[in-house]
């Protein structure tokens, strides 16, 4: 096991004051600093390899939650609303204080631009019109 560097009198009184350390002290310390300093960059280099695995299965995780985002999309409740219910929904769309009018920006025309299910369910719905 190493030694600690409280250990030694020398190196505890070193780190209490701003002495300069002797030859004979510089020496044993850097003899001392060659077991941490392999182990540190050992430490370092499994770091970066997780770092790698890590990045890796991020970017799997985000490929399969692509995948499962797509399959849901199919699965959607929203895909299996009839059409008699669209068309109440639409419906309440309508403008309540005034009479609709034949504009894009205004339902009933607003819904015939959604997608090509909402707009047979709006052109076949003759309460809309």
């Amino acid at each position: 096991m190493a030694l600690a560097v409280t250990d030694d009198p020398d190196f505890s009184r070193l780190l209490e004051n701003n002495e300069a350390p002797s030859k004979a002290t510089i020496d044993r310390v850097n003899a001392l600093l060659e077991e941490p300093m392999q182990r540190l960059r050992s430490i370092q280099a499994e770091i970066r390899h997780l770092d790698t695995l890590i990045q890796d299965l991020k970017e799997e995780e985000q490929a399969t939650q692509s995948t499962i985002n797509l399959y849901n999309g199919i699965l959607s409740p929203i895909r299996r609303v009839p059409p008699e219910i669209w068309n109440e929904i639409f419906y309440h769309c309508l403008p309540t204080q005034r009479n609709p009018i034949m504009s894009t920006s205004d339902a009933p025309l607003l819904l015939t631009r959604v997608c090509s299910k909402w707009r047979s369910a709006a052109l076949s719905s003759p309460h809309l019109w």
